[in-house]
């Protein structure tokens, strides 16, 4: 397999696990994370997951790192339209 199949292939299946983990988070009651009194607590918790992460080797928080770091690249791109 090319390196390039392989980047795809990696790719959609983090996705695939990034909207599971967002769906169920929803499921949960989580919102709001393009509120704007948001944004300060969506990077603390960023920074705690991949901390947790790191500490335990925990999938789910490499997970919810992505998916914060998404929320946070998506304020960043509304800013600069």
């Amino acid at each position: 397999m090319s390196e390039r199949k392989k980047l795809e292939a990696a790719v959609d299946a983090f996705a695939v696990a990034m909207k599971a983990r967002l769906l169920s988070k929803l499921k949960q009651g989580w919102s709001g994370w393009d509120d704007p009194h948001q944004r300060a607590g969506i990077a603390d918790r960023l920074l705690k997951n991949a901390s947790q992460a790191r500490e335990r080797g925990d999938e789910k928080s490499l997970v919810d790192v992505a998916n914060l770091a998404m929320m946070l690249w998506m304020w960043k791109r509304r800013a600069g339209r």
